[in-house]
């Protein structure tokens, strides 16, 4: 009986000791568990992207081991550049198996290229708005993390996986104060780009022929558009970009000269120049600013140039495309 009531006393002992420790303390805090700091980051210095598009590791600059350790607890074994023009972007690979990309683009308005990704429902379905720069936004799905802004008039991506939402929003508030503010090249304002004025290696023009639907079918240029430079959205990603997006979006409010005023291929995990690689395929028609959109999930196989390439989908859609970069 006594060692009954022995174990008896142990337990309400333990058990009260539990409860205890959800109780509030005098001053009325509740006890929890303790968590880590937010990450101490030094003051950023400010840097002007366009200087770093080299596609060489100065694009890996603007974040150091100094910002990752800190936040990531982590910092990256492995960084790759994109060789892409008309942005400053890299991609870093962990020990661990996390992922985590940085990407800045430097020859359009940081909010005319936000809105221009933004367009597409599929981008901005399950997004939550960020208190942070001019407008931000972040996501989650299956594990990776999609952030994307526009910090000093630059439009900011971040994503990877692995690493918890907290580490991306601690890692955007220290780039607000990263960069200088965004200011338009000279005679970036014309309404065209010739290849005597355009950026060495920007994007001066796009052509994509559309096969079918037959609704839809005909060649679009982004000089037909005017889309090019400042007046509208394009973009050609080069196979070591992910995602790799092909896109044009004609100035708003006009009539284009075909039907499609709107076109974009996305292959969200990349893509193997000279291999088909699954992608979201979208079209608009009608003036760009109401473009009746429709989406399809295809096919697309970028060609060994890697800025060309064809896009489909069996039965319904057909096509190709090419871009032109100034020498």
């Amino acid at each position: 009986m006594k060692k009954f009531f022995a174990i008896l006393i142990v337990l309400l002992t333990a058990s009260l000791a539990c409860s205890f420790s959800g109780l509030p303390l005098p001053g009325g805090e509740d006890v929890v568990n303790p968590t880590a700091e937010p990450a101490q980051l030094l003051p950023a210095t400010p840097v002007d992207p366009r200087l770093l598009d080299t596609a060489g590791l100065e694009e890996c600059s603007i974040l150091s081991d100094n910002e990752f350790a800190p936040v990531l607890y982590e910092i990256p074994f492995d960084r790759v550049p994109d060789a892409a023009i008309g942005k400053t972007a890299c991609y870093y690979n962990f020990e661990s198996g996390k992922t985590f990309s940085l990407s800045v683009t430097v020859d359009t308005p940081g909010r005319q290229a936000y809105d221009g990704v933004m367009q597409y429902l599929e981008v901005t379905e399950g997004t939550e708005p960020v208190a942070l720069g001019e407008i931000a936004v972040i996501k989650e799905a299956e594990g990776t993390i999609y952030f994307d802004a526009v910090f000093n008039g630059w439009y900011v991506s971040m994503q990877g996986y692995g690493f918890p939402r907290e580490a991306y929003l601690t890692i955007a508030q220290w780039l607000t104060s990263r960069f200088v503010p965004f200011t338009p090249l000279a005679g970036a304002e014309q309404p065209t780009v010739t290849q005597n004025s355009a950026i060495p290696g920007s994007l001066v023009d796009m052509r994509v022929v559309i096969e079918s639907p037959a609704e839809m079918a005909g060649v679009t240029t982004l000089e037909a558009l005017n889309a090019t430079g400042f007046m509208g959205f394009s973009m050609c990603s080069t196979p070591i970009a992910a995602p790799f997006i092909v896109t044009f979006s004609a100035p708003p409010a006009a009539q284009p000269p075909t039907p499609v005023s709107v076109f974009s291929i996305t292959a969200e995990n990349g893509v193997v120049a000279g291999q088909p690689s699954p992608a979201v395929i979208a079209m608009g028609v009608g003036p760009s600013d109401m473009a009746q959109m429709t989406t399809w999930d295809g096919v697309i196989v970028v060609a060994a140039d890697g800025i060309s390439g064809t896009f489909e989908v069996p039965g319904q859609v057909k096509g190709s495309w090419s871009c032109v970069f100034a020498p």
